[in-house]
């Protein structure tokens, strides 16, 4: 399990805004509440795009780590080199992995960029501008009665 968060946190950064959010609306933070308007209409159209991201977010995960591997990479190791890149360290590998490593960070950063353009089209398909739907995602961590006409319309 940690190694699947970890994967998707390091090869799906640019969706995060958008794609994690289906996954935290269930528990609303601690903090200010943020107070917004949100129509029914609006707020179906919210949740069925959340939906959709939150497939193609499975769907991508799925692709990654396949992705990884067919380069010739453990996802664990991966995710490891790919760690201690982002953080400025050293990291110690074989001439035959880091051609492996450079050869999926390519392909990597080839499968974002698609998914970032298809997360795009599915706000753009529910009428949403990008910031609307952090706006909403953002809310619904905080208001819980936003969150609970949320959950109401998921489960319709």
């Amino acid at each position: 399990m940690i190694l699947r968060k970890a994967t998707f946190s390091l090869v799906l950064f640019t969706l995060i805004g958008l794609v994690s959010t289906a996954q935290t609306m269930q528990m609303p933070s601690q903090g200010q509440q943020k107070d917004i308007d949100v129509s029914e209409k609006e707020m179906q159209r919210f949740v069925k795009a959340s939906d959709e991201l939150q497939a193609m977010q499975q769907d991508a995960q799925k692709k990654m780590m396949k992705t990884i591997e067919d380069n010739g990479m453990e996802v664990k190791r991966y995710s490891e080199i790919e760690r201690a890149s982002r953080s400025g360290q050293e990291v110690d590998m074989t001439q035959k992995e880091e051609e492996a490593y450079q050869k999926t960070t390519t392909a990597v950063q080839q499968e974002q960029m698609k998914l970032q353009k298809e997360a795009i089209e599915i706000l753009e398909e529910h009428d949403f501008e990008r910031q609307r739907f952090m706006e909403i995602s953002q809310a619904l961590r905080s208001d819980k009665e936003l969150l609970e006409e949320y959950k109401e319309i998921k489960n319709q």
